[in-house]
């Protein structure tokens, strides 16, 4: 059986987590917790290790973990997984969802107080019944109560790189099991929307039947509401003819949709995305990521709309991980990968020592890193690697290693990864300090936000993009799906003050490298 390494990892860590709630043996707990880590972190091809009876030989993969990778091939599954998955009661595993709440703790709120969902667990809290349980006191409990609130917030919603492979897989069933003609992504998606709370597809559907393919879908005319895998789906049948009517009006957001139909009435069915143009009277087309808000229109009446920036554009990836931080991938595979994508150059920008939690690089190993690329790039790999670093921005604003260190590097990510409470003025004055030392060249993911799960730290933003202006720093757009930061909302202030904005992956294995283009259509 093929299977993906990644997903095979993930079902081992859930092990260890279920074991965890059980209160099962830690050894064991810690052993599948590093054999994951391996599984994830090997270059090596697994079922080639299978095959030839080496899988036991390589790094972490100890002789249990040797077991489960062989059942899982065998049978797509693991029985113990199976057993641990049928002793937890889901809401009990549920809990290990929110931020800072791990195995342990969901063990004592399950045990002590019978907790069992978030919802009994947020009415606890409420009633302040968790200040009765050891490890538990006051701060800890409004920590879980801001977490849960975090987490209700988040609930139907997908970051974008989710919700991109949820629709395609919805598209795939349209076209080949359906039998749709056409089948494209529209909505909030197709705009690259940051968090997506509704996907929209556009199918023709003659002679096609939704509940033929999903019999629990609701329909009202041509819409069809599905769930599919967890996301609510909206599919806009069409028939062929009306196909680019249709996806035109929902590849705009409602405002937008309702301006249109104001200014030109009801659009005849056989209406191109070029007839509609005409009849606005639009000098250029609208990108997909501009088609929202009324005003857009009068802007592309009165002048073209410069060029978007598109993927093809970039030629540098920066703000690289190797497996000399916390990456799975080494300096010469991701090179390689980033080569095979297209790009000219990679800059890797592994953690600073501050970073003890993400393996930071001594002084020492900084300059072995370096030796290490020097002996890259006089292979001649055919991609240029740059010497960079992820330098932690210490609480007083200064970088991680002394200026004689810091002059070594091609290029520095400023970044936040610690006192995220500082107050508003503090960290604001903080993070300028760092962006006006001489050796910041980006400031990297600017408010530390993570969607779906951790609200920026308070600073102020638009100072911070003033105070860059003025020492000629960049500002990261972290393309991370999962930061997505800075936010949109600051790119036009960031362009009006001619601030480069750097779209970077801040990849840690060669997978993720391609998530540079979701920046790209932020």
């Amino acid at each position: 059986m093929d299977f993906n390494k990644h997903t095979l990892a993930a079902i081992v860590e859930e092990m260890a987590l279920l074991m965890e709630i059980l209160g099962m043996n830690e050894f064991k707990i810690r052993a599948l917790q590093a054999g994951a880590r391996a599984l994830e972190k090997t270059e090596t091809d697994i079922h080639a290790a299978l095959n030839d009876g080496t899988l036991g030989t390589l790094p972490g993969i100890g002789k249990g973990m040797a077991a489960i990778i062989r059942e899982y091939a065998e049978h797509g599954s693991i029985a113990e997984h199976t057993e641990l998955r049928a002793a937890v009661p889901d809401g009990v595993l549920q809990l290990t969802e929110l931020r800072g709440v791990g195995g342990k703790k969901a063990r004592a709120l399950y045990e002590h107080l019978g907790i069992a969902s978030i919802g009994e667990l947020e009415y606890a809290c409420k009633e302040n019944r968790l200040l009765e349980l050891k490890g538990f006191g006051t701060k800890t409990q409004d920590a879980i109560l801001a977490a849960i609130a975090v987490w209700n917030a988040a609930q139907g919603k997908f970051h974008l790189h989710k919700a991109t492979a949820i629709a395609n897989d919805v598209c795939t069933i349209l076209r080949e099991q359906c039998s749709a003609s056409r089948a494209e992504i529209a909505g909030s998606l197709l705009r690259s929307t940051p968090v997506i709370e509704r996907i929209d597809i556009v199918a023709d559907c003659t002679g096609t039947s939704i509940q033929e393919c999903w019999s629990d879908a609701t329909g009202s005319g041509n819409i069809w509401l599905i769930i599919h895998l967890g996301a609510t789906v909206f599919i806009h049948c069409t028939t062929l003819q009306e196909f680019e009517r249709t996806f035109f009006l929902q590849s705009c957001d409602d405002e937008l949709r309702t301006a249109i139909q104001q200014r030109v009435g009801e659009l005849p069915p056989d209406a191109t995305e070029e007839s509609i143009h005409s009849a606005l009277g639009i000098r250029s087309a609208i990108p997909y990521q501009l088609r929202e808000g009324a005003e857009i229109l009068d802007k592309v009446v009165s002048s073209p709309l410069p060029d978007l920036i598109d993927g093809r554009m970039l030629r540098g990836m920066l703000h690289i991980h190797t497996t000399w931080s916390d990456g799975i991938h080494s300096v010469r595979a991701m090179a390689l990968a980033a080569k095979e994508l297209g790009f000219e150059y990679i800059a890797f920008c592994d953690h600073s020592r501050t970073a003890v939690y993400a393996n930071g690089m001594s002084i020492e190993r900084v300059l072995a890193q370096h030796d290490e690329i020097d002996t890259l790039n006089s292979e001649g790999l055919g991609i240029r690697i740059l010497k960079g670093i992820e330098s932690d921005i210490l609480s007083d604003g200064s970088l991680d290693y002394p200026d004689d260190i810091l002059s070594l590097f091609d290029m520095v990510v400023a970044s936040v990864h610690s006192a995220f409470k500082l107050p508003y003025e503090q960290q604001t004055e903080r993070i300028i300090t760092a962006v006006r030392n001489p050796y910041t060249t980006i400031l990297g993911h600017p408010t530390g936000r993570l969607l779906l799960a951790r609200e920026g730290y308070a600073c102020d933003v638009e100072r911070i993009i003033d105070a860059a202006a003025e020492s000629g720093t960049a500002i990261e757009l972290n393309a991370n799906p999962y930061r997505l930061d800075l936010d949109q909302s600051y790119h036009a202030y960031a362009s009006s003050r001619r601030v480069p904005v750097a779209i970077n992956p801040d990849s840690h294995e060669t997978a993720t490298l391609s998530e540079v283009y979701f920046g790209v259509g932020v």
